[in-house]
C-alpha cells in the first residue's frame, strides 16, 4: 500500500510540475519573454528525430515520413521547434487508437515550408477548430482520453509565432 501511495504521489507531483511549467510558458509567451535563437535548421532531420522519440515513447505506433531531403534550411530556434513537434505529436498519439500510424510530412510551398503531423484519431469537431489553440480550451470529447491542461497547443501557437510562423489544425 505504501509503495502504491508513493508511486501515486510521484506521478501527481510530475503532472503538477508539467502543468506549472506550461503556465509559466504561457506567461513568458504573452509577455514577450521568449526570444528565439535563430539558426539554420535541417527540418527533415528535426522531424526524423521527433519521429524516433515518438516511436520510443509509444512502441507499436508507426510513424510514417514524407520528408524530402532538398528542403531549405530556415532560420529557426531548434529547441522551440523541437518543443512544438513534441507537443503536437503527443496530442496526435494521445488521440489515436493503439497501433495507429502517425504521418509526418514536410514540403515547400512557394517561399514557405509546411510541416504537418497527421493522425488517424477521431478528429476535432468543426465548431471547435477556431478555438483549438486558445489557452485551457479542450475540444468536446465523448471518449475517455487522458486529461490534459489544455495548454499544449496554445504554447505551440506562441512558440511558432515567436519564430515567425503559423500553426493551424484541420
Amino acid at each position: 500500500t505504501r509503495a502504491d501511495l508513493l508511486t501515486s504521489i510521484e506521478e501527481e507531483a510530475t503532472r503538477l510540475a508539467r502543468w506549472m511549467s506550461a503556465i509559466l510558458d504561457i506567461v513568458r509567451l504573452e509577455t514577450g519573454q521568449v526570444v528565439p535563437r535563430r539558426e539554420p535548421v535541417d527540418v527533415a532531420q528535426a522531424l526524423e528525430e521527433a519521429a524516433l522519440r515518438a516511436q520510443q515513447a509509444h512502441p507499436g505506433m508507426a510513424v510514417l515520413r514524407d520528408l524530402p531531403a532538398d528542403l531549405p534550411r530556415p532560420r529557426l530556434d531548434p529547441v522551440l521547434l523541437d518543443r512544438v513537434l513534441e507537443n503536437v505529436m503527443d496530442n496526435a498519439t494521445k488521440y489515436s487508437a493503439p497501433g495507429a500510424a502517425l504521418r509526418l510530412l514536410a514540403r515547400r510551398e512557394g517561399t514557405e515550408i509546411v510541416l504537418a503531423v497527421e493522425d488517424d484519431g477521431p478528429g476535432i469537431p468543426a465548431e471547435d477548430l477556431p478555438r483549438i489553440f486558445d489557452p485551457f480550451f479542450r475540444a468536446a470529447r465523448t471518449d475517455s482520453i487522458a486529461a490534459g491542461s489544455g495548454l499544449g497547443l496554445s504554447i505551440c501557437r506562441g512558440l511558432v509565432g515567436a519564430m515567425g510562423g503559423r500553426i493551424t489544425a484541420e
